[in-house]
């Protein structure tokens, strides 16, 4: 039997660097199999403000309305 996570427990993502396309991909089969949206988070190693943080070991990112 499968269940549901909080929903305030967050939501799904996929970071990526280099490869959209393929990240893409990878964020389409997540959502087909979780059922839910899935963001597509760009993280560089160069960005002064990265939109990708890591608090208390979990990862927290933002999105942009």
């Amino acid at each position: 039997m499968q269940t549901s996570a909080p929903k305030e427990w967050g939501g799904l993502a996929v970071i990526w660097d280099k490869n959209q396309m393929e990240a893409g991909g990878y964020a389409a089969v997540m959502a087909d199999l979780c059922n839910e949206q899935v963001y597509m988070t760009p993280y560089y190693d160069d960005d002064v403000d990265p939109p990708v943080k890591w608090i208390d070991g979990k990862y927290s990112t933002y999105v942009k309305s």
